[in-house]
């Protein structure tokens, strides 16, 4: 591993996307940040960080057997090792909500943001970007948000946690291959926030409705049973309310 460490930076992700513009980049090249200033979520969501009390880093992560129609093995790939750390550090009461955030309680701990080079039809390489919420407060401003500390009940040691789940992270990447796929989906889908429960969503007419979670398609479309139909959204087509 090649580890980068800056005192502050407006996204670890753009830093890395940037650095690999002006020369290449190593394999599991990772950077880490005091102070991320401008974190980005999905659909261009802000990320919320306090210095010394937030992880926030990316992982530039190369690939040669995956294809540009599997990417969505990475997502799972990448929340299943968070998970696998959180469960190490006994964090309660842990779920995956559909793509990729971490829940515990209910509410978000952590945010992953992926994004992939392409080299022909396969995936070259991809930019891993992961924000946790460690011994934060975020939960008084943010309603659906939560810190591990406040999970667990004690205090973390920052550094642990980034060594943990970079360990559990790296190793699910390496781990993805035509063999391990149908493994990670199985596993992905069995940790599903909701999965197998009626909650309520909304369509991108505004139209409100029950649904029920019954899994993800390879492609990482959501699969929901609504009035005994099953139906497949992808991110922008449905938002769960919760």
């Amino acid at each position: 591993m090649h580890i980068i460490k800056l005192n502050a930076t407006g996204s670890t992700n753009n830093y890395l996307k940037s650095l690999s513009q002006k020369t290449r980049l190593l394999d599991d090249t990772i950077v880490i940040t005091e102070n991320q200033t401008q974190g980005r979520g999905q659909l261009q969501n802000t990320w919320h960080f306090e210095p010394n009390k937030s992880l926030a880093f990316t992982v530039y992560k190369e690939f040669v057997t995956i294809s540009a129609k599997d990417q969505f093995y990475i997502s799972m790939a990448v929340s299943l090792g968070i998970f696998s750390a959180f469960e190490e550090f006994k964090i309660n009461n842990l779920k995956i909500k559909w793509p990729n955030d971490i829940m515990s309680y209910q509410k978000k701990c952590c945010g992953i943001l992926i994004e992939t080079k392409l080299k022909g039809m396969a995936i070259g390489a991809a930019f891993v970007g992961i924000g946790v919420n460690v011994n934060n407060f975020t939960e008084i401003d943010l309603p659906q948000a939560i810190s591990l500390q406040t999970s667990l009940g004690t205090v973390l040691n920052l550094e642990m946690v980034f060594d943990k789940i970079l360990k559990r992270v790296l190793e699910e990447l390496n781990n993805i291959n035509p063999q391990t796929m149908q493994d990670i989906l199985e596993r992905y889908t069995d940790r599903l926030f909701k999965k197998d429960v009626v909650a309520v969503y909304q369509d991108t007419k505004g139209a409100i409705f029950n649904g029920i979670i019954k899994g993800v398609t390879k492609n990482g479309q959501l699969v929901l049973e609504r009035d005994t139909v099953t139906e497949t959204f992808s991110l922008k087509e449905i938002k769960m309310l919760y």
